[in-house]
């Protein structure tokens, strides 16, 4: 008798100990999945044929024709098309997994920052005044420069002298802010738009004081890292500033992302990562900038024309010397471009894309 009762009172602890794990295994089991749902998940692009996505193959091979032979400066050529990846090629020594220089698409990164660090409270509004943040401009001599706002910053239109007439000189000077905020002001602010990289870099400083991260940070906590891009290089200058206005290397498929990102109105994998208002306004025109040129918040507006003479909307980020994400909504297309800038040929990439590409898509 004596036996049967500890035999069952092991069968109930044996029961109670199995019963413990299976629990704790499931626990274990929640908070992997849980731990999966909030993880980056790596992305890979989906690939289509052209012709699958209604792309006409005999012109693209045309215009890869054309690149062999004419536009010998090009790295690489990527089309999304219908959010796919339809063609993807590489020149000279470049290959996928190597980053390239995209020179000014930087300052289309700080806009979208921006837009982000406005939806995220970290600043009120495109009417926020620079000197708000970056109290140093007191100490400037000229008081328009305390008026100089977000938005000034984001068209170009700062008012200041730019550093690129001196791009030599401020790219080696050991404080770029200083440096682009010393520039005399020869416009009121607002009023004319006028290329500089330091006012992309003014807000570059503005968006690590007021998140209380590097401008590198706070991109990889909204904005690369949701997009899963990792392998890049951003330059700093000597106080440990990342760059604004330029230096940042990127390969061809993460520049597809940022494309496709915008032409999604900023949503990504079913999250908003860029607001969608912010989207539209930074698409399109903010401020003119000759006859046939339009400015949106550190993005180019432009017009391309088919073969029919029919006119296309289109925008893009572009760097120096043929680097381009090139966004066409009306197609569903994103175009990307990266060039040898170094190069003694410069390849007319506006040329290539609206004589040999456009035409492949429609």
């Amino acid at each position: 008798m004596r036996t049967f009762k500890w035999i069952t009172m092991f069968i109930l602890l044996m029961v109670t100990i199995l019963s413990g794990c299976m629990q704790n295994e499931q626990n274990s089991a929640d908070s992997v999945e849980q731990l999966d749902q909030n993880e980056v998940k790596e992305f890979i692009w989906p690939e289509s044929t052209p012709l699958e996505q209604g792309l006409n193959e005999e012109k693209l091979n045309l215009a890869e024709e054309q690149i062999k032979a004419n536009y010998t400066s090009l790295y690489s050529l990527l089309i999304i098309k219908n959010g796919y990846l339809v063609y993807e090629k590489y020149f000279d020594w470049k290959n996928g997994e190597t980053t390239t220089g995209v020179y000014s698409i930087t300052k289309s990164v700080i806009s979208a920052l921006t837009g982000i660090a406005i939806d995220q409270g970290y600043l009120t509004g495109t009417d926020q005044k620079l000197s708000s943040v970056l109290t140093e401009m007191s100490e400037q001599s000229d008081p328009q420069k305390m008026d100089i706002a977000l938005h000034d910053a984001l068209t170009l239109s700062g008012g200041l002298a730019t550093v690129d007439d001196d791009f030599e000189n401020w790219i080696v000077s050991p404080d770029y802010l200083q440096f682009a905020m010393d520039k005399p002001m020869v416009t009121a602010p607002g009023a004319v738009f006028s290329y500089s990289t330091g006012l992309p870099h003014m807000l570059s400083a503005v968006l690590s004081r007021t998140t209380g991260m590097s401008t590198k940070e706070f991109a990889d906590k909204s904005l690369f890292g949701p997009l899963d891009i990792v392998d890049y290089q951003w330059q700093q200058d000597s106080t440990g500033m990342y760059n604004g206005g330029t230096n940042l290397s990127m390969l061809p498929r993460d520049m597809a992302k940022l494309g496709y990102l915008y032409l999604q109105h900023g949503k990504w994998g079913g999250k908003q990562i860029i607001p969608e208002a912010w989207v539209e306004e930074s698409t399109r025109k903010q401020i003119n900038v000759d006859a046939n040129t339009d400015y949106g918040y550190l993005f180019w507006i432009k017009t391309m024309q088919d073969e029919q003479g029919n006119k296309i909307s289109a925008y893009e980020a572009n760097g120096y010397r043929g680097q381009h994400i090139r966004m066409i909504p009306e197609l569903n297309t994103v175009i990307v471009i990266t060039s040898d800038a170094g190069s003694s040929e410069v390849a007319n990439t506006d040329e290539l894309m609206e004589k040999y590409i456009l035409p492949a898509l429609r």
